[in-house]
C-alpha cells in the first residue's frame, strides 16, 4: 500500500528537478547482480493502495513517524515530506522526523525506527554488500526486521561461492524474493552531478569524489 501510494515520477520531476532514475529495486546499474528488468516499479495506484489499507484492517489509515536524514542524500528530507503529502492522501498520517545522519543512523541499528528512509551504494560492485548490510536476518542496517532463512542461507553460500554462473544465480534469487517480499520501498537513484570550467579536465568517478591526480588543465587555443 505505502509503495502504491508513492508518486516516484513526480518526485523524481519536481524535488530531484530530473537528476534521478525511478527504481524498482535497491542496488544501482554497475553492481554484480543488477538487472534492467528486475529495476521496475510497481504502478503509483493509489486507489490499490486504499484497497490493500481496508484489507489490512486498516481502512482508516493510522499515524506513523517517518525518521529521515536531512543532510545525507540529495534532496532527503524534502523526499520524505513529498512521500508523507502522498500518503496522506491514502490515510496514512506521517510525521516527519528529520535528523542529521549522525544521529539518523543509530535509530536504524538500535531498532528504534518503525519507518525510515536510507540509501546504500556499494564500494565493492557487489550485490553480496547490500545482502550483508541490509538484507541477511541479522545485519547491521536491516531495521525493517525481516528474516527469510533461505535468503540467510543464500547470502552465505553468495560469500564463499567462486563459481561465478552458480553465484549469479543465487544473487538473482536474493534479489527477485526481496523484491516480491518488499522489504523495502525503492525511490530512486540519485544521478552524480557535476560542473567544472571548460579547461578543466577531471573524469567523473563513479565513487562521486574528484580525483584530482587525474586532473589536467587544458591549453588556452
Amino acid at each position: 500500500a505505502v509503495y502504491q501510494a508513492i508518486d516516484e515520477q513526480t518526485i523524481v520531476d519536481k524535488v530531484m528537478r530530473g537528476l534521478a532514475i525511478p527504481a524498482g529495486i535497491v542496488i544501482q546499474p554497475g553492481i554484480t547482480g543488477y538487472a534492467p528488468e528486475l529495476d521496475t516499479r510497481l504502478p503509483f495506484d493509489p486507489d490499490a493502495a486504499r484497497a490493500l489499507l481496508a484489507a489490512a484492517g486498516y481502512a482508516d489509515g493510522f499515524d506513523v513517524t517517518l525518521d529521515c536524514p536531512n543532510d545525507r542524500y540529495i534532496n532527503d528530507e524534502a523526499i520524505c515530506r513529498a512521500a508523507a503529502a502522498m500518503l496522506g492522501e491514502i490515510g496514512i498520517r506521517v510525521t516527519v522526523a528529520a535528523r542529521p545522519m549522525r544521529e539518523h543512523l543509530p535509530r536504524i541499528e538500535g531498532r528504534e525506527t518503525d519507518f525510515y528512509m536510507a540509501g546504500w551504494g556499494a564500494g565493492t560492485y557487489d550485490s553480496l554488500e547490500h545482502f550483508s548490510h541490509l538484507i541477511r536476518s541479522d545485519a547491521v542496517y536491516n531495521g525493517t526486521g525481516y528474516a527469510n532463512p533461505h535468503v540467510d542461507r543464500l547470502i552465505d553460500s553468495i560469500a564463499s561461492e567462486l563459481i561465478t554462473y552458480a553465484r549469479d544465480a543465487m544473487i538473482e534469487e536474493v534479489w527477485k524474493t526481496v523484491r516480491e517480499d518488499i522489504v523495502y520501498v525503492p525511490l530512486h537513484h540519485q544521478v552524480i552531478v557535476w560542473a567544472m570550467r571548460d579547461d578543466l579536465d577531471l573524469p567523473v568517478d563513479s565513487g562521486n569524489w574528484p580525483r584530482f591526480r587525474f586532473a589536467r588543465l587544458k591549453s588556452p587555443s
